[in-house]
């Protein structure tokens, strides 16, 4: 595990991601494994399949905040992204 942070730290979360799925091999029940692998896929652009990792260290330690924030910022962006934009006022118009 020392080796996947240190990989995902020094800002290799491609080979991050393949050291924490060994690991995850070995010790399925951490929290903070998946965790850990769910920054290191974040990173490397998978939010998908980051989302399942934090969400599986939720129901694995639901009191622990770390993923829950992170699982609650990513639901935020992907919200802000999908709100419908006001229509811009067409000038040509009258204002009523």
């Amino acid at each position: 595990m020392n080796l996947a942070h240190a990989l995902l730290a020094a800002g290799h979360p491609d080979q991050a991601v393949a050291e924490y799925k060994k690991v995850l091999d070995i010790f399925p029940d951490s929290a903070e494994l998946h965790n850990s692998y769910g920054n290191a896929l974040r990173a490397e652009g998978h939010t998908d399949e980051a989302i399942q990792q934090y969400t599986i260290a939720i129901g694995m330690d639901p009191g622990w905040p770390t993923p829950t924030t992170i699982l609650a910022l990513l639901y935020s962006k992907r919200v802000s992204r999908t709100k419908p934009r006001k229509p811009k006022r067409n000038s040509a118009l009258p204002s009523l």
